[in-house]
């Protein structure tokens, strides 16, 4: 290489000495050139040298940029999952501090809401806890959270559709229920109803429709303001969350009078099939619904356990209401849970419904309480029975604590 530099240096000079000018004149020029060029040539290499310089800081001040922002959007997303990862454990802790509240209340109260006969039947056991696949219930003493859902447990026969007829008609809220069935899509959408009440296109009145709502994360959906359903489990397991917890509300007919009323319904076609009397004797009354329901025991023989365990998941998470007792009952629904009825007009049409245009509605003959008939249904309904004075003495206990919404 040295050798290569040393020929180009002789080669450079030997072509300057020939370009040289032979004649006087031509060597002061040449000579004039000379100096300017030596006098402008390291300005110019100063100078590009400067804009190489100037290039590599500018490349390496946007390579440190290009390397802080990569490090803050690194970290925003680590805080971000680990709010997250905070909050989830904050729930689930809170979780697990309600169930340990429920149980410490439930020691203190000493089983002060039940009867003598249900207190002797715990007497040889241990107090019955909320079966872990409600824990997404929350408990109706509890602060609300914004993202409390309100759910409407709808035991057939006893008022259920009168409630959801108030609720769309006369709150002007929206319901999803199985009235959005014949719309189910692959969204999540408010479709309203001849009469203006809007609902959103989802079933939750079947196993199937639940996991599809699952699927479209309905407790999510910001238009939705009750779930409706008589699947109280599956609500709970597939719907609610620990982050959607679920508000219950419920509304309870004496058993005997919804059994009856079941019987005579004019969507069912037993009336038709056999007499009131063959009906009482007959494996068709399905008896205990309610407190099969409460304690997930469809189809296995019911103890006394589960009867408790019916009676703690209706007093620690629904808000009772009583048929006999309709307008008190929606009253105490709308206080818990915040709403309002909008003037005059949407009183009346509450007033309407509950009054003189009770919906669902079917005439049928009267059974007098103490006749055979009446008994031979109260005794197969022995567990609702007891639920349901249970459930008289939980509704006059809510009255008294006026819970309402913050």
């Amino acid at each position: 290489s040295v050798s290569e530099s040393s020929r180009t240096r002789s080669m450079s000079s030997s072509n300057e000495d020939n370009s040289r000018p032979k004649d006087r004149t031509s060597k002061v020029k040449y000579k004039r050139r000379r100096r300017v060029y030596e006098k402008i040539q390291p300005e110019y290499r100063y100078k590009k040298l400067q804009t190489v310089i100037e290039g590599e800081e500018l490349r390496n001040s946007t390579s440190r940029f290009s390397v802080r922002v990569t490090f803050l959007l690194l970290a925003f997303f680590i805080c971000i999952a680990g709010i997250r990862e905070t909050t989830r454990m904050i729930r689930e802790s809170k979780d697990e501090t309600m169930r340990a509240e429920d149980k410490l209340k439930r020691v203190e109260r000493g089983n002060s809401t039940r009867d003598e006969s249900s207190r002797e039947e715990d007497m040889d056991g241990d107090l019955t806890e909320i079966p872990d696949e409600l824990r997404h219930l929350a408990n109706v003493e509890t602060p609300f959270l914004p993202t409390d859902r309100a759910f409407f447990w709808h035991i057939p026969r006893s008022g259920g559709v009168t409630v959801k007829m108030i609720v769309s008609q006369c709150l002007k809220l929206t319901l999803a229920s199985e009235q959005g069935a014949a719309d189910a899509s692959d969204n999540l959408l408010v479709l309203s109803d001849t009469e203006g009440n809007h609902f959103v296109n989802v079933n939750t009145y079947s196993a199937d429709g639940i996991v599809h709502a699952k699927d479209l994360n309905l407790a999510t959906f910001p238009r939705l303001d009750l779930i409706a359903s008589p699947l109280l489990y599956d609500i709970s397991e597939h719907i609610l969350s620990s982050d959607y917890r679920g508000r219950c509300f419920t509304i309870l007919r004496h058993p005997v009078d919804r059994a009856i009323s079941s019987f005579y319904d004019s969507h069912s076609p037993l009336s038709e099939e056999m007499e009131i009397e063959d009906y009482a004797d007959s494996d068709r009354l399905a008896p205990n619904w309610m407190t099969r329901v409460l304690s997930n025991t469809l189809e296995d023989e019911l103890t006394t356990t589960h009867l408790e365990i019916a009676k703690h998941v209706l007093e620690d998470r629904c808000i009772v209401g009583l048929l006999r007792s309709k307008g008190e009952s929606m009253q105490r629904m709308e206080t818990y849970f915040g709403w309002k009825l909008d003037g005059e007009k949407a009183n009346e049409c509450q007033e309407t419904l509950l009054d003189w245009n009770w919906s669902n509605k079917n005439k049928h003959k009267i059974i007098t309480e103490g006749t055979d008939i009446w008994r031979k249904i109260a005794e197969a309904n022995d567990f609702d029975m007891k639920l349901y004075h249970h459930a008289e003495k939980i509704f006059k206990l809510q009255g008294e604590k006026k819970l309402q919404h913050p």
